[in-house]
């Protein structure tokens, strides 16, 4: 059987990687340890005899660093290679983090792995309405209460202390700064 045919096979179960990875910034999971995309990827390449590995070097023309998935078929020593070129980052800790995106990124898109939300759109950084309206009241019952405020129907200490409506914390500065 060919390399190609090997990774095809790999390709057909579908293999799910477990979200354990957590972005303490956009409160989310996903895949973001290499192990456990390997721990996952490990018994299928086992059974069709293949080896993956990642070499890195250095292009003496453009002086950019690449980074390479070699995958090997270990029975007749045929391989494959994809090559991703590193951006030029000055910052040691931001490169490992680049290479490891990569690296990543790299097995994913080779083996076909399925890990979890993808959010090549970027949604996971937008607020979607349903939580907007979770947080605070609405603009005009914020501006209906600066109005009874302004023309002294309730003192803003009285309507910071109502029950059943949340203020979210902007809406809170707006009614203390009157």
């Amino acid at each position: 059987m060919t390399i190609y045919k090997k990774i095809a096979a790999i390709q057909s179960k579908m293999i799910g990687i477990k979200e354990s990875g957590k972005n303490p910034f956009l409160k989310n999971s996903y895949s973001l340890y290499v192990k456990d995309i390997m721990t996952a990827l490990q018994p299928h390449l086992t059974e069709q005899k293949l080896a993956v590995s990642f070499q890195g070097y250095v292009d003496i023309d453009t002086n950019l660093q690449h980074l390479e998935l070699y995958i090997v078929d270990v029975e007749n020593e045929s391989s494959i290679k994809s090559t991703w070129a590193i951006p030029d980052v000055k910052d040691v800790q931001k490169l490992g983090s680049t290479i490891t995106y990569y690296k990543r990124y790299a097995l994913v898109a080779a083996f076909n792995l399925l890990v979890g939300h993808d959010d090549d759109d970027g949604q996971v950084t937008k607020t979607t309405p349903a939580k907007a309206k979770e947080v605070g009241i609405t603009d005009a019952q914020l501006q209906e209460a600066i109005q009874l405020i302004k023309n002294g129907s309730v003192t803003k200490e009285q309507l910071l202390k109502l029950r059943g409506q949340k203020l979210s914390p902007s809406q809170k500065k707006t009614i203390e700064s009157l």
